[in-house]
C-alpha cells in the first residue's frame, strides 16, 4: 500500500496542479503534469506489488527451508540406524569368517588323517560322518557370509541414494535462495548470513542449517 509520504507528495502535486488551473495555466502544462502524476502512481503501485511478491516468495522459501531441515534430520537419523546395522553385520561377518576358516582347517586335518593312517571300517565311518557334518557347517557359513556381504552392499547403495536425495533437495533450496538474493552471504537480502545448504553426509548439513538459517526463520 502507498505510505503517508507518497500520499503527501501526491497531495502536494495536486494542490500545485489546482492552483495552476485556477490561475489559468496553459492547458498543455496541466495535461503534462497530470501525466507525470499518473506515471508516479503507476510506478509506486508496481513497486508495492513487487515488494508483496518478493515477501511471499521469501516466506515460501523459509517454509521450504523448514521442510528440508526436517527431511535432512530424518535422513541423518535413518543413516545412523543403517550404519549401526551395517556395523553389526560386519562384526557378524568377521566372526563367521573366523569360524569358517577354523572348520575348514579341521576338515583338511581330518582328510590327512583319513589318507595317512590305517583305520578300521568303524573309524572310517565315523570320520566320514564327521567330515560330512563339517562340510555342511562350512556350506552354512559360506551362505551366511554371502548374505552378510549382500546386506552390506545393499546398505551402501541405499546410503548413496539417500545422499543423492539430500543433495537434490539442498540444490533446489539453494537455487531458490539465489533467486531471492539470499545467497551468497553478500547478497542483497542475506545481511551477512550464510543461507546456503551444504549437501552431503560428510558435511554437518543439519548443524549448518540450524546455526545459520533457523535463527532467521
Amino acid at each position: 500500500c502507498l505510505d503517508k509520504t507518497h500520499l503527501r507528495s501526491l497531495m502536494s502535486n495536486w494542490s500545485s496542479f489546482s492552483k495552476k488551473k485556477h490561475q489559468g495555466g496553459n492547458i498543455e502544462d496541466i495535461i503534462a503534469e497530470n501525466a507525470k502524476l499518473e506515471q508516479k502512481v503507476d510506478l509506486l503501485q508496481q513497486a508495492d506489488e513487487r515488494q508483496k511478491q518478493l515477501q511471499e516468495r521469501i516466506e515460501m522459501l523459509r517454509h521450504d527451508g523448514k521442510v528440508i531441515q526436517t527431511y535432512i534430520e530424518n535422513m541423518q537419523q535413518y543413516r545412523k540406524a543403517q550404519e549401526g546395522q551395517l556395523q553389526k553385520r560386519r562384526d557378524e561377518y568377521e566372526i563367521l569368517l573366523s569360524d569358517f576358516q577354523a572348520e575348514r582347517e579341521k576338515l583338511y586335518r581330518m582328510q590327512e588323517i583319513y589318507e595317512k593312517q590305517d583305520l578300521t571300517p568303524a573309524d572310517i565311518e565315523r570320520l566320514r560322518a564327521e567330515q560330512e557334518g563339517l562340510k555342511q557347517q562350512v556350506e552354512h557359513l559360506e551362505k551366511q557370509i554371502a548374505n552378510i556381504e549382500s546386506d552390506c552392499w545393499n546398505v551402501t547403495i541405499e546410503q548413496a541414494k539417500l545422499n543423492e536425495k539430500v543433495e537434490a533437495e539442498a540444490a533446489i533450496y539453494n537455487r531458490q535462495a539465489i533467486a531471492l538474493k539470499l545467497v551468497p552471504e553478500t547478497a542483497e537480502l542475506a545481511k551477512g548470513m550464510d543461507f546456503r545448504l551444504r549437501a552431503g553426509f560428510n558435511s554437518d548439513i543439519v548443524g549448518n542449517f540450524e546455526n545459520n538459517v533457523k535463527v532467521e526463520l
